[in-house]
């Protein structure tokens, strides 16, 4: 199974500056009167802009802060996608049964309460790669920005991100994620469908 391939997409935003030109009796251009104070006063007006916009930036910053964990939010296994959707907090996972001939899915949860009372709408993302022989690498992306010393406990919304396996014929597979290992077989039954970080 190959890593799915990421796509930037860059979107370009071209201002074109036209010249228009009218031509007199003498097929002369005529260009509008400019007043000697025009280029000073827009340059003063461009400045005033830039420095606002530096000091909004500067008070966003101060106010709000980032964060990024890669694979580093707590992982779980699920028998099917149901199951995965009806967990939509960490606490909600239960016991799991994976069969042979068939696909996992990974699931991957904020460490903390996600609140919008403290941090902008976040982004998570999760996928697996499978390696030889019978490895599967998971991997997972929770980003959001932060109101700096806010501790939100209630509130919290589910932010929820699942990706599926190739079909695993029974065996034991070896589950990479970020810095730790960890065995699973196929077909079992899991009380305790999360892994474990020491």
């Amino acid at each position: 199974m190959q890593a799915p391939r990421k796509r930037v997409v860059v979107v370009a935003v071209v201002w074109a500056l036209c010249a228009c030109s009218s031509g007199g009796k003498n097929g002369t251009s005529a260009r509008p009167a400019t007043s000697a104070s025009s280029a000073p006063a827009e340059a003063v007006a461009s400045a005033a802009a830039s420095a606002a916009a530096s000091a909004s930036a500067a008070a966003h910053a101060a106010e709000w802060e980032k964060v990024k964990l890669e694979d580093e939010v707590p992982l779980c296994v699920f028998g099917d996608p149901d199951q995965r959707d009806d967990a939509k907090f960490l606490r909600d996972v239960h016991k799991q049964t994976l069969h042979a001939n068939d696909r996992v899915v990974f699931g991957t949860f904020p460490p903390d309460c996600l609140s919008p009372a403290c941090l902008s709408p976040p982004s998570h993302q999760c996928w697996v790669d499978s390696e030889e022989p019978n490895t599967l690498v998971v991997h997972s992306r929770l980003s959001y920005e932060r109101k700096r010393g806010a501790v939100c406990t209630e509130g919290c919304e589910p932010v929820i991100a699942g990706c599926r396996s190739e079909v695993l014929k029974a065996g034991k597979y070896t589950v990479k994620y970020g810095a730790h290992e960890y065995s699973l077989r196929v077909p079992s039954v899991l009380k305790d469908p999360c892994f474990k970080r020491e």
